[in-house]
């Protein structure tokens, strides 16, 4: 009880005093609440049931869970005890696990909760579609996500018998420093990693959005319950905020000013750099856009330098998490998707960004594998076009953008269009093409079964590309020795000292000039190389564009 109170008055600190968190809040405060949400009633009337909402109005907020499903059964909402749940939800039949996330609910004095297998039709693929692509408003109108951090399954409960000074730092000697006594202390330094990030929830694909849509959440730990909103991370051993050297080494995932607008405690200095790129459909300086980040306690101008970044960075620790669906890889970003597209001001694209897109087609997965260690792949049934990251399975790495080293773009693009199942652009996808004009290249592959060296490029245009350095990352493990491909060239650095692109392939039963995606190679080619035939690198990327030499290419 006494972490719980601990975590109510973190709660509490938040709400009437966090600015920032409060502007989040605020930005989100409207009519709007999930379709469905469970009345879990109160302490003195402690009755369950589901309401519908636009039926019922609910009185006050709601709070969120994020948790796994795992092996265990899970009480579902189906078609057939729709109306019984309705009426009522008897408390013992519920998990342990969503029995205590009522409980924390009521002690926080929120009397409605959203849990996903309750409050979606899980027998309805309509429903699925409809609900799943809200879940941007569903987690940011929350008032608070209890998260299952340590919790694999729904058997088993958010709160674990422990030992309470376990989780306070450990006093070893004192010191005297300017005539006072201190005390040293022992601290475990990845006790903040270990107990979010590296947890089974954090694992799943489904929770990285989640977590980032909530205003505030309340981990459960292995060991300890945690906070997290815009202005804090505290846990029980450090009630009052993590000491810096605690924090997440990656980005710090509540106060990213792309996701919740500007915040006054965490403001940053301004980029002092910015960069202009050319408008990606017409090549044209006309329409050029200048990036640079937003002064602090001002709305972002979009689109920023630093939200494309940060943008990618979310889409690298995506791809490190696992689903248990493969089909629901887009739509499990949906929320995040639609939240960065009202910051950037850009055209999604099948988990891309139109104004970026050259740059963002050169994605590639790491050494051929997932992050679980198993190999990449992709899956026989369609998921999304070859060009985008979101057709395999692996691990995604981007690559820094040209235009923030004073590169140059290789290709223009003429036309692009992704068809989205029921007209959701943020959803699950059914088709789509990029067409490109470039200079494509012959080349060859060789493969190699180990994986650290899975292909390599021996031949470009027929002649042996000899001691240029030259990488190739496929997306998967091929099982031919021998790869006849197309290079397409996509972009390269200043005074073309380097060139990125991708490895395609003629698709097959598709017209003339329609390729699919292989993989990326990156090279630094040797003057009048075979890369550049003959062209002096100064000269190479205007050579690589000329109207009449340039290929017409459509990638699907």
């Amino acid at each position: 009880m006494d972490c719980q109170r601990l975590a109510y008055a973190w709660f509490e600190d938040c709400l009437h005093n966090h600015t920032s968190c409060g502007t989040i809040q605020q930005g989100h405060e409207s009519s709007w609440y999930p379709t469905r949400l469970l009345d879990i009633g109160t302490t003195q009337e402690p009755a369950i049931r589901i309401c519908i909402t636009a039926e019922e109005r609910p009185q006050g907020s709601y709070m969120t869970l994020s948790h796994c499903w795992g092996s265990a059964p899970v009480v579902q909402l189906k078609g057939e005890n729709a109306k019984a749940m309705r009426e009522h939800v008897r408390f013992e039949e519920l998990p342990q696990l969503f029995q205590d996330a009522v409980m924390l609910a009521r002690f926080f004095k929120v009397r409605y909760l959203w849990i996903d297998s309750l409050c979606i039709e899980q027998d309805s693929a309509d429903d699925f579609q409809r609900e799943a692509t809200s879940m941007s408003e569903v987690y940011g109108n929350a008032i608070c996500n209890i998260a299952a951090t340590s919790s694999p399954d729904s058997d088993t409960g958010l709160f674990a018998e422990r030992l309470c000074s376990e989780s306070l730092p450990y006093d070893v000697f004192s010191v005297k420093r300017e005539g006072q006594e201190q005390w040293l202390s022992v601290v475990d330094t990845r006790l903040w990693l270990s107990n979010t990030f590296e947890t089974p929830l954090n694992r799943r694909a489904w929770v990285l959005q989640e977590r980032l849509l909530s205003p505030r959440i309340i981990h459960c730990g292995r060991n300890q319950l945690l906070w997290e909103c815009s202005e804090k991370e505290a846990c029980e051993t450090f009630p009052h905020g993590l000491p810096a050297y605690l924090t997440s080494p990656y980005f710090d995932f509540k106060s990213l000013e792309i996701l919740h607008g500007p915040s006054e405690a965490r403001s940053r200095p301004a980029l002092q750099e910015t960069t202009t790129i050319e408008d990606p459909i017409t090549n044209s300086k006309d329409a050029a856009h200048t990036l640079t980040e937003a002064p602090p306690n001002h709305p972002p101008r979009p689109p920023t330098l630093k939200a494309y970044r940060l943008s990618t960075a979310i889409l690298k620790s995506y791809t490190r998490c696992s689903l248990t669906r493969p089909q629901d890889k887009l739509i499990a970003l949906s929320g995040l998707a639609q939240r960065l597209r009202l910051r950037l001001q850009d055209t999604y694209l099948a988990g891309l960004w139109l104004r970026v897109l050259p740059s963002q087609l050169c994605w590639k997965v790491l050494a051929c594998r997932q992050s679980n260690g198993r190999p990449s792949y992709r899956p026989p049934t369609y998921r999304a076009p070859s060009w985008s990251w979101a057709a395999v399975d692996g691990e995604i790495d981007f690559p820094t953008p040209y235009f923030s080293g004073g590169g140059t773009s290789l290709i223009r693009v003429v036309d692009v269009a992704v068809t989205a199942r029921s007209g959701n652009a943020f959803g699950q996808v059914t088709g789509g093409f990029v067409k490109l004009q470039g200079r494509l290249l012959r080349g060859r592959v060789a493969c190699h079964s180990d994986a650290k060296r899975a292909a390599e490029l021996v031949e470009v245009e027929g002649k042996d590309i000899g001691d240029e350095q030259c990488s190739v990352d496929l997306d998967v493990q091929p099982l031919e020795q021998k790869l006849d491909v197309y290079l397409l060239p996509i972009e390269s650095g200043s005074q073309a000292t380097w060139l990125r692109g991708v490895v395609l392939q003629p698709a097959t039963q598709s017209p003339q000039g329609t390729y699919t995606r292989l993989g990326v190679f990156f090279a630094v080619p040797r003057v009048r190389g075979p890369f550049y035939g003959g062209i002096e690198p100064g000269q190479a990327g205007r050579a690589l564009l000329e109207e009449e030499d340039a290929d017409a290419i459509t990638l699907v």
